[in-house]
């Protein structure tokens, strides 16, 4: 939710953003690139947006960026526990 309200990222955005490929953290910024589309009764991940505007750089707040490297971080462990289970 931090994220759609300071970027104004659009809800298929959201969901087609990648943290490692479209955030940058040295420059503080987030790419839209791809986007998560309905076709039909399933859903796409798709790189071609409806228009050139939509492909953009957003900065990020530095709050932002520290929420973002924390839910990496979670995410990283939460990876290692699970392979340690199979």
């Amino acid at each position: 939710m931090d994220i759609t309200a300071e970027t104004g990222l659009r809800r298929g955005e959201l969901c087609g953003l990648d943290i490692d490929k479209h955030i940058d953290t040295k420059k503080q910024t987030l790419k839209v690139r791809q986007a998560l589309i309905r076709v039909k009764n399933s859903y796409v991940l798709s790189q071609r947006l409806k228009t050139e505007s939509f492909y953009r750089t957003s900065q990020i707040s530095e709050l932002l960026y520290i929420k973002i490297e924390n839910h990496k971080k979670l995410l990283k462990l939460k990876k290692f526990n699970m392979e340690n289970f199979i």
